[in-house]
């Protein structure tokens, strides 16, 4: 996840490689709390990864934290392919052209504006629908 090897870890910590905008976000795991959030780490190659990090106190007895356990999951190709679905997204959105999704019954799950300006429907006539209802008497 760090692109740092095993030994190199040992005695270091998560705060070495966490962005200074996310430090602070340790701060909230107190005794018997236990928190998850997103971290954005630098990789030894430089690269930003985003991390989940989901922290438990470490306590000495029942109630002392002596630090923190952390499990970390990488999110990186998560927010990646939710960058890229917003980008898409917004595409679709804003073309000028006609742009309809249907579902394998070929029931309609997205129509974007043009399409809805162009066939004069609204959105609540065509999702749910089958796609033929473009092609009814109403647009011959």
């Amino acid at each position: 996840m760090l692109g740092v090897a095993g030994p190199a870890l040992i005695g270091r910590s998560i705060h070495d490689f966490v962005q200074p905008g996310d430090q602070s976000k340790f701060a909230s795991v107190g005794a018997g709390d236990r928190l998850s959030f997103d971290l954005t780490v630098r990789h030894a190659d430089g690269a930003r990864r985003y991390l989940l990090a989901t922290c438990t106190p470490r306590l000495i007895d029942q109630s002392r934290p002596d630090g923190i356990i952390a499990v970390l999951r990488d999110i990186t190709k998560s927010r990646e392919a939710d960058h890229q679905i917003r980008l898409l997204a917004h595409a679709l959105h804003s073309t000028d052209n006609c742009v309809s999704i249907s579902d394998t019954s070929g029931r309609i799950i997205y129509v974007n504006p043009a399409f809805v300006h162009t066939y004069g429907y609204s959105d609540s006539e065509l999702l749910g629908r089958s796609i033929d209802v473009v092609r009814s008497s109403r647009n011959a």
